[in-house]
């Protein structure tokens, strides 16, 4: 694993601060802590969802509820969001997996600068993670809570990781773009199939994210050091990453874009 993290320690809140500096009409909702929400982002103000404090370790974040018309612009891809806020048990769960990221140096204050909204899914059964962002929203992450399960806290810290990376490479590509091409296309492992070009960038990103943090905590933790979660992640993203054909020299992306596509897979 490389020396300097791969989320670049600190950058997350300097991308926050720039991101409230835009003047746009909604970024007025980012001048008062508190005043962020995924329904009021959407709705410009206007109207506002329900609230609920998810965890003592984020200063920022809580978890909305959003009202049926807002379940509703979710529910046409497919995510089951929750009619209700998170129960205590559910929200000590996400407290317990946030404790498991704060190993990782600077990886707690990445989520604390970017995740303000959080959204509960409903899972369609055991052992079954949903996690989602939307470019749309730039403080926002929705992920099903599975209280009681197996390795019910390290798959919401990885949730709560996957999704603060997304809205982290989003956030860096406003100020500097690295895909020329849009409409540009390649296999995803992830996937299984052909995907838009940056989002194998953001998968890229993404997992090698993940991965370096399960690394991180299997050496901070002795008890992982073995531990099957960990291990197995950590085979499945090798695997995965090796499958993906080499795409740095292509035309769709830019010159930045190439650049930090070599990097992710020399990694």
């Amino acid at each position: 694993m490389a020396d300097a993290p791969i989320w670049s320690p600190g950058l997350a809140a300097r991308l926050a601060r720039g991101f409230r500096r835009a003047p746009t009409a909604s970024t007025e909702l980012l001048a008062h802590e508190g005043r962020y929400g995924s329904w009021a982002w959407l709705t410009e103000g206007a109207a506002e969802g329900r609230y609920t404090s998810p965890a003592s370790h984020l200063k920022r974040a809580r978890f909305e509820l959003l009202p049926q018309e807002g379940r509703r612009r979710y529910e046409a891809i497919g995510l089951a969001i929750s009619p209700h806020l998170p129960r205590a048990d559910e929200i000590a769960l996400v407290d317990e997996a946030i404790e498991q990221l704060l190993p990782a140096p600077g990886l707690i204050d990445a989520v604390d600068a970017l995740v303000r909204s959080i959204h509960k899914l409903d899972s369609e059964g055991p052992g079954y993670d949903v996690s989602h962002s939307d470019p749309e929203l730039p403080f926002s992450i929705f992920l099903t809570l599975p209280v009681g399960e197996t390795d019910a806290a390290l798959r919401v810290a990885e949730a709560l990781l996957h999704e603060t990376m997304h809205l982290q490479l989003t956030l860096m590509e406003r100020l500097r773009p690295l895909v020329a091409d849009p409409a540009a296309t390649t296999h995803s492992p992830w996937q299984g199939k052909a995907r838009p070009l940056q989002g194998l960038i953001h998968g890229l990103f993404v997992f090698r994210a993940i991965d370096e943090w399960l690394a991180t905590l299997q050496t901070a933790d002795p008890a992982l050091d073995d531990h099957p979660y960990a291990d197995r992640r950590r085979l499945e993203i090798a695997d995965e990453i090796a499958s993906i054909e080499n795409f740095t020299a292509s035309s769709a992306l830019t010159p930045r874009g190439q650049r930090f596509a070599r990097m992710l897979l020399a990694r």
